[in-house]
This record gives C-alpha cells, structure tokens and sequence, in this order.
C-alpha cells in the first residue's frame, strides 16, 4: 500500500501546503500556565452558538492522552449542543501531514465515521504506534472502509479540507492543543491549569452552563 494521492509529485505539493499552514500551535506544556482559566472572544463566533469545538493534534501528546476523557465528557453535553472535533497541523512531520489527510478523505467520504476514525487513531498513537501504514489499515478494516477510494482522493480536495480545519483553529485564535471552544464565546486548554488535567471536564462544564440562555 502506497500512501500517496494521486503521485509521489502531487503528495509531495500536499505535503508543503500542509507545513505552511502550521499555527505554530504547540502540543506540550507551555513554560509558565496562562494567567486565567479560559478565554472570552470578542466579536463571538455566532454560527457556533450552539457547538462545543475540540481543536487537537494527532501528534500532541496531551491530546493523545486527554482524547478518551474528552469524549466521554462530549456525551455529556446539553441535548442542545452539539459536539465537533478539528484536527488541525502543529508541525511538518511525516506521520502528522499522513494522517491528516487520510482523515480529510475520510471527512469527505466517510463523514459520520470520522469520530470512529479519530478514537482508533488515538488508541494506537496513544500504545506508542508510528507507523501510518499500521495505523491506517487498522481504522479502515475495523470501519470497513475502502483505503484505495481514500488514497483515489485529489490532493486538492484533502488538502483544502484540511485548509478549512486550520482556517476555522485560526478564527478562533487556537495556539495550543487541545484547545476547547464553547458556544463560539469562550475557549480553554488544559494548560492554563498548571498540570490539573483533572480539573479541566469541571471547567468546561462551568463554560457551558454560563453559556446556556
């Protein structure tokens, strides 16, 4: 199996679009926690009112250890809002760029199994896997999922799926992963905790309660 998308030439293009979208995000500890909890944006982000957005990287470390906790804790949202992750890219490294635009493809042709995708992703990033190969033909086997109809995909059409990703991290002003956002008006990252991982379903459910009308 050939992890390419249409050509080695075209892939290799995809690749460089994708590391010059970085955020330059990061997905470790920041040297000193920020000074408050969470964030308030102004202007909001109205078409989000009704959303809790999870931004992660597949290559952070915190994501890949908070990823359960978080989806456990997505179910238990008001019946009201709706849950919604985002990968978005934090670095120019090969797995990174891979999975990416696998997930892309899987979002355009498989939407209503990208969270499927996303949890066995994680469980073998998490066990310590690294090899996309690996990674990929056990999310797609286990989903039943054609790999030749992902990798028959354009590059323009993964690659600008992914553009959106990081267009949409960017309006929200997403500089470290995870990053949750809340009813388009606040946003947090288990970061501002100073190492409380704990704490951090508790600070959501305080944003989403005060977001509540």
């Amino acid at each position: 199996m050939r992890l390419q998308c249409k050509s080695g030439q075209t892939r290799r293009h995809a690749m460089v679009a994708l590391a010059s979208l970085s955020l330059g995000a990061t997905g470790v500890r920041a040297q000193s926690p920020v000074g408050q909890p969470f964030q308030t944006l102004s202007p909001p982000i109205t078409e989000d009112r009704r959303k809790v957005v999870e931004f992660f990287s597949y290559v952070c470390p915190v994501c890949q250890r908070m990823h359960k906790g978080l989806a456990s804790w997505a179910k238990t949202l008001p019946k009201s809002m709706t849950f919604e992750s985002v990968a978005i890219p934090i670095s120019s490294a090969d797995l990174e760029e891979k999975l990416l635009l696998f997930r892309a493809a899987v979002s355009i042709v498989h939407p209503s199994l990208v969270a499927a995708w996303d949890d066995l992703v994680f469980d073998d990033l998490y066990a310590g896997q690294n090899n996309v190969v690996s990674i990929v033909r056990r999310a797609a086997q286990t989903l039943r999922i054609d790999i030749n109809g992902l990798i028959g995909l354009s590059s323009q059409a993964t690659v600008s799926r992914v553009v959106a990703w990081v267009d949409r991290a960017k309006s929200y002003r997403v500089r470290v992963t995870p990053t949750i956002a809340v009813a388009g008006l606040y946003t947090a990252s288990p970061d501002a905790l100073d190492e409380r991982e704990d704490l951090f379903p508790m600070l959501l459910n305080g944003l989403v309660s005060r977001s509540l009308p």
